[in-house]
């Protein structure tokens, strides 16, 4: 009976291959392996699950860094923009400070000269008018004399005349620069705008 069954054990199974071998081809996972999958089987269903991963093509990294950085560029650039106009804003009001301390000086200069040269001229009309009524009453050595005298103020008078015209323009261009400063001005409020609506954002 015992040699019976030692030779039943060591006999070979249907198909030439004993229990040891089948054993062998059979064989489980070690926990090692089967632990090592399923963590990285789980990592990798929680990144899929992830909203990072949500809408993106299978193992697309590319996608992936891109979609990542997207929500920094946008406020990276905003600022970028916000900075530009602020430099904008403040080179435009230093020139329309600049602007505006040149017209004051034109202005004053302009002013400072206009107001004696119209009293000039009004003292040498009152004094051609009272030579002419002299001439009017005087003989013809006095009147000789006389017309020499008006003759010298009437070119006084036209020299007179030269300068407030020359003065003229420059209250012209006072008027224009004037004009360029309410522009600047237009333009620094439009700037401010602006910025206004970029902070809003």
């Amino acid at each position: 009976m015992g040699s019976r069954s030692a030779s039943s054990s060591t006999s070979p199974t249907r198909g030439g291959r004993t229990p040891s071998s089948g054993a062998a081809s059979t064989r489980k996972p070690s926990a090692a392996s089967s632990g090592t999958s399923g963590s990285a089987w789980t990592s990798t269903a929680s990144r899929s699950s992830s909203p990072d991963f949500v809408g993106l093509r299978k193992n697309s990294l590319e996608d992936y860094f891109f979609s990542c950085r997207m929500p920094y560029s946008e406020p990276r650039s905003l600022v970028l923009e916000l900075t530009e106009h602020k430099r904008l804003r403040s080179s435009s009001l230093l020139s329309l400070e600049m602007v505006a301390v040149e017209l004051v000086q034109k202005l004053a200069s302009v002013i400072s000269k206009l107001v004696p040269a119209n009293r000039e001229k009004e003292v040498l009309c009152e004094e051609n008018k009272q030579l002419r009524w002299k001439i009017e009453n005087l003989d013809a050595e006095a009147i000789a004399d006389l017309e020499g005298e008006v003759k010298e103020l009437n070119l006084a008078l036209m020299d007179k005349q030269r300068e407030i015209e020359e003065l003229k323009k420059y209250e012209e261009e006072g008027e224009e620069m004037v004009k360029a400063l309410e522009e600047l001005d237009v333009e620094n409020k439009e700037l401010k705008t602006q910025i206004g609506q970029m902070k809003g954002f």
